[in-house]
Formats: C-alpha cells, sequence, structure tokens
C-alpha cells in the first residue's frame, strides 16, 4: 500500500517551507513598497498546530521551525529554548549592541554546527552588563517546541513568545569565534568587529571556511595583511565580497604570489580545513617550517568568482581597493562608498576598464565630481557596454561628456538614478537619456538646481519616450516646488479629484511613523495644480501603460487604474 503524500517526510518538509513563520504587525499601506523585513514578529501559530498532528510532523516538521534564529524578532525566545534548539539552526543573525537591544544575548547557548549563514554585530559593552528578566510559566509552552501557545499569551497579555527567569551578560568576542570555528560549512557570513574598539581580525577565524559565497567585513583591524590572507583561503568561492570600515590597508595590496599549493588550487578546489597547516601554507611555509613559496613564479591570487564588491572603506584604501579589482575578472556590480580625501578615480576606473570587462551595475555614493563619474562609466564594460544599473550623485561642470558616456549604454540600461548638486545644470540634457534608452524600468533624477519650468516640460514632451513600455518608476525631484503647511479640506478634494480625472492615481497613504503622518501636525500642500496636471497628461501622452509609481518632489503617487 502506498504511504499517503503527507506520510512522506521529505515531502512534509517542503510543504512546511512554504508556512508563514512572521507577521507584520502593521501592515504596509503602500502596496508599491516591499514590507520591511525588519518589523517583522516570530508568530509561528499554523505551524505550531501542524506539530501537534503526529510523532511524524512533530519530527520533520521542528527542524523547519527553528531553520533560523534572528534577533530582531526572536529576541524573547529564552536562552533554555535556544540551547535546546540551536542544532537546527541554519540561519543565525544576532546584533549585539548595549545601547539599542532590548536583550544581552548569552551566545554560549548557541550550539551550532551547521549554519550556512551567520550575521553577527558584536558590541561587548561593559564587562558585566547584566539584564533581569521577568517570570513565566513554562509549563504553558508548546510541548517539545520551545514556544508559548496563543491561549497562554492572552492569559499573560503577552506577544506570544515569553521569557525565562535569569541573567544575561554581553556577548563576548570568544563565544562569537567559536561559532566560526565550528560551521565550516558557512556560505554566507557577515563579521562585524565590536563596535566600541578596534580589533585585529584574526584570521584563524577564518580559515576554516573555504567554501563561503558571500563576506562581509567591518570594523576590523586588517594590517600585516590580513584581509589578503581570509581573500586567499576564500578565493575559489567568494562571490560576494563587502568591506566596511576597516583599517590597516591603505599600504595597498599584498603583491606576493600564492604558495606552490595554493597557486594550483585556489580558483579549483577548497584549502584544507585544518587551520594551522593552511595559515602556514598563506604565510608561504610547509607545516616543517621549510620556505614553500617559489622565488620564480609570477603567479598572482585572484577571485575569479567574485561577481559583487561593495567598498566603504577609509580615506586611502582607493589604492588597495585598485589592486583587488585587478584581481577580479568576473565582477559585474560595484558599489562605492567614498570618503573622498585622496581616491585617484583615474586610476581605479583604467583598472575597472582594463580588468573587469563585464560590469553590468555601478553605484557611487555621496557626491563626486562629474568628471570622475565620467571616467568611471566610460570604463565599465568598455569594449561591450552593457550597464543595467548606474546610481550616480554628481557635482562639477562637463555635464554633456558625462552624459555622452551613459549614451552607450542606452541599450541595456534599466534602473538609472541620479542626484546633482551643481547650482547650474542642463536639466533637459539629462532627461533626453528618456528618449534614448529602451529598456529603462526606473528613472530618478534629483536636483536642487533645475527648475520644474517649461523647458523641462517641453523636453519631455518632444519625441517618443524609448521606454514607454517598459517604465514602471518616475521620480522628478526639480526645484523644490510643494511647502509644508495645512491643507485645507477644498486643496484634498481638488487634489484627489484631478489625480483620478487623469489617469487614475491617487496620492500614496503616508506610512505610520514618516514625517508629517500626523492629521494635527503639518501636511504636505498639494503641487501647483497647472504643473500636476500637465505631467499626468505627459504620463498619458506617451503611453506609459506600465508605470505605477510616480514621485514628484518627494510626493509620491501611485496607479489604481490602468490607462484606458
Amino acid at each position: 500500500m502506498q504511504p499517503h503524500p503527507l506520510d512522506i517526510p521529505e515531502i512534509l518538509a517542503v510543504i512546511g517551507a512554504f508556512l508563514p513563520l512572521w507577521v507584520d504587525p502593521t501592515p504596509c499601506l503602500n502596496p508599491k513598497r516591499p514590507t520591511d523585513t525588519g518589523s517583522l514578529l516570530f508568530r509561528p501559530k499554523i505551524l505550531l498546530s501542524c506539530l501537534l498532528v503526529s510523532k511524524l510532523w512533530h519530527k520533520t516538521l521542528l527542524p523547519v521551525l527553528w531553520y533560523s534564529y534572528r534577533s530582531d524578532s526572536m529576541d524573547k525566545v529564552p536562552d533554555a529554548v535556544i540551547g535546546r534548539y540551536s542544532h537546527h539552526f541554519r540561519i543565525l543573525s544576532i546584533c549585539q549592541w548595549s545601547q539599542w537591544s532590548y536583550r544581552c544575548f548569552d551566545l554560549s547557548y548557541f550550539e551550532c554546527t551547521k549554519l550556512v549563514e551567520l550575521d553577527i554585530y558584536l558590541d561587548e559593552g561593559s564587562d558585566r552588563s547584566v539584564e533581569q528578566d521577568a517570570d513565566t510559566d513554562v509549563g504553558e509552552k508548546h510541548a517539545g517546541t520551545g514556544t508559548f501557545s496563543e491561549t497562554s499569551t492572552r492569559r499573560r497579555g503577552g506577544t506570544g513568545i515569553g521569557k525565562e527567569d535569569e541573567s544575561r551578560i554581553v556577548a563576548p568576542l570568544p563565544d562569537a569565534k567559536r561559532l566560526l570555528r565550528t560551521n565550516p560549512r558557512l556560505k554566507c557570513l557577515s563579521w562585524t568587529g565590536p563596535v566600541r574598539s578596534t580589533t585585529a581580525l584574526d584570521v584563524e577565524d577564518l580559515i576554516g571556511l573555504p567554501g563561503l559565497a558571500s563576506l562581509s567585513l567591518d570594523r576590523w583591524d586588517c594590517s600585516d595583511g590580513r584581509l589578503d590572507m581570509v581573500l586567499k583561503v576564500v578565493a575559489g568561492s567568494l562571490k560576494v565580497l563587502c568591506v566596511g570600515s576597516i583599517c590597516g590597508v591603505e599600504s595597498g595590496l599584498s603583491s606576493a604570489p600564492l604558495s606552490p599549493l595554493l597557486s594550483a588550487t585556489a580558483s579549483l578546489s577548497p584549502l584544507p580545513t585544518t587551520t594551522t597547516t593552511s595559515l602556514q601554507l598563506l604565510q608561504g611555509k610547509s607545516c616543517n617550517g621549510v620556505d614553500t613559496r617559489r622565488s620564480d613564479t609570477t603567479y598572482e591570487w585572484t577571485l575569479p568568482r567574485l561577481e559583487r564588491l561593495v567598498w566603504s572603506g577609509g580615506e586611502l584604501d582607493d589604492e588597495y581597493l585598485s589592486e583587488l579589482v585587478k584581481r577580479c575578472p568576473k565582477l559585474k556590480d560595484v558599489t562605492f562608498y567614498v570618503d573622498h580625501g585622496g581616491w585617484d578615480f583615474d586610476r581605479l576606473a583604467a583598472r575597472l576598464g582594463g580588468y573587469c570587462p563585464n560590469i553590468e551595475s555601478l553605484e557611487v555614493d555621496p557626491v563626486i565630481e562629474t568628471h570622475e563619474a565620467e571616467a568611471l562609466i566610460r570604463n565599465c564594460s568598455p569594449r561591450r557596454p552593457q550597464l543595467r544599473r548606474l546610481r550616480i550623485a554628481v557635482n562639477g561642470p562637463n555635464e554633456l561628456g558625462l552624459v555622452s558616456a551613459i549614451l552607450p549604454h542606452a541599450s541595456t540600461l534599466e534602473n538609472f538614478e541620479i542626484y546633482r548638486t551643481q547650482d547650474e545644470m542642463n536639466g533637459p540634457l539629462y532627461l533626453r537619456l528618456l528618449v534614448a534608452c529602451s529598456r529603462l524600468t526606473r528613472f530618478a533624477f534629483f536636483s536642487k538646481a533645475a527648475p520644474f519650468d517649461a523647458d523641462v516640460l517641453e523636453t519631455l514632451k518632444q519625441d517618443s519616450w524609448g521606454c514607454r513600455d517598459t517604465l514602471r518608476e518616475l521620480r522628478l525631484d526639480l526645484g523644490y516646488f510643494h511647502k509644508y503647511r495645512k491643507q485645507t479640506r477644498t486643496e484634498k478634494l481638488e487634489t484627489v479629484e484631478l489625480l483620478s480625472k487623469v489617469g487614475g492615481w491617487e496620492e500614496a497613504r503616508i506610512e505610520e511613523g514618516d514625517v508629517n503622518s500626523n492629521d494635527d501636525e503639518y501636511e504636505i500642500e498639494p503641487f501647483d495644480m497647472t504643473k500636476l496636471r500637465q505631467v499626468l497628461e505627459l504620463v498619458q501622452m506617451q503611453e506609459l501603460k506600465r508605470l505605477e509609481v510616480l514621485s514628484l518632489d518627494e510626493v509620491e503617487f501611485w496607479r489604481v487604474r490602468p490607462i484606458s
């Protein structure tokens, strides 16, 4: 007799993965905006009911219930429960900052050995930061799950996950390091050092993670080649690298070649997992202390699979960064958060153009000079322009040169966002990109100096937009022609009537907690009705049938009725 599909553990586990574990306590008013995952609460009501069906269901679905632990939404799970079920965790995210966290976590309770994703943000705080928890009735918990029933929650007036009567000390760094060393299967790691001090990055903590695909490092001292050694370990597997506020790399990337063993295996197979052996290899020595580095080799280690690089380092990091991109031949997505003191953008642009032929996304923040942005864009896939996403903030003259650097990517550009801070600028020049770009889904233009005048409107009307069949979001922040004051009832009705009559739009409802969300305080004054009507009629004239979001000077509208 064939078993019922729901009695087959493999099928049941797949079904359980689709059951909701999280709820949003404040539903989003704007359907065009994605849900803020940071606001979700752990409320596995349906899955808890399923655990009671049978022993098979309980055994199969319990690992689904405890697949992940995220401190921002699960901080009320007691330590004893964590200790009992942490061996099920595959994803662990802990933000430990005593200034905002409700709770100080004791990482000694986390007995995880099968993690694939780990995110730790440390703040060691004071040596004896202790917090007392409230009493709970442990007997009211779901047997064997570590969570409380909805009935018991109502009786206590609580929120659904209880706390034990216990004291907690802020997590010390050694416990966090233990999690790294006992989880060699990690694929994604976000590793942030103690906020209150600059601590040297311990290479041995990361040496046993040869299969890492995504690595984020922040608030570490990476001097003495520490970052180089870590990157060599993960060279054969790393696809995403995010580097935050680190120090010690101002002298540039180490030019030392790999040892012969690493040279042959860096891009093909994982390194040995034994910490001592691996570290000795990276330092160019064998286990018996004999130097194995070949003086005649010209091999330089590379990151052959790296596709995304985010760098937000310090003022003098550009030399290291310029050397690093030379070793990333498959790089597609680059984001630079610039501490602009002395960066050599010409050198960085030349390295991107000469060594990274597949760049598809470029983001630079904050403001850089127009000629610096132009150099970077011209060197993004220069042989075969293929930028799909471009986000820049610029200042300075030579706008024509900047736009001419963007135009070769017109056939591939999908998301374009530019901030202009120059007092004088040519707004219509940038808006011509709407005509040239045929695949744009999002266009955002922000400027403090380009008034929404007749020239801008005429430019938008002149030709048929190349993106008329693809554009979904249009944001124009030009001139700030709205003010902040109390709206009258008549003005509100006029705005609603105009939006509904011309194109089927409505003003986005302001989310709870947004600026001016209180009706008793100031609200955003409606636009000049003539200009608002002109923009809406322009959308109709260009037949932007897929346009869903229209933002004018930070006031957002969304379409509720398609173009007839």
